[in-house]
């Protein structure tokens, strides 16, 4: 399970529900071997520690499909309204709660 380090926090929570590596996929051992960092910024949350280059899906709780991409230079800045959201990265889960 990935550790989280919280820079802002007030009005934050970030939950790991799920976290499971891909034996396929090395670059999420980097994921679950490091802290993510979160932090409030103007455009929303940017987490940090990412693996650069991994492919990312946001989902809401509902199961629709809100951003997909390709994580760069580590980070990934979401701009999101407080709620529940799942954070794919290449297949392994994450739930956020703001």
């Amino acid at each position: 399970m990935a550790a989280i380090r919280m820079s802002s926090p007030s009005n934050l929570s970030i939950i790991v529900a799920s976290f499971t590596p891909s034996l396929e996929d090395t670059a999420l051992d980097d994921v679950s071997s490091s802290a993510i960092s979160v932090a409030r910024v103007a455009e929303g949350y940017q987490l940090g520690n990412l693996p650069t280059g991994a492919t990312y899906s946001l989902y809401s709780v509902e199961g629709a499909l809100l951003a997909q991409g390709t994580i760069a230079h580590g980070t990934l800045t979401l701009s999101l309204e407080r709620g529940n959201y799942l954070l794919s990265i290449n297949g392994s889960t994450l739930k956020l709660a703001f």
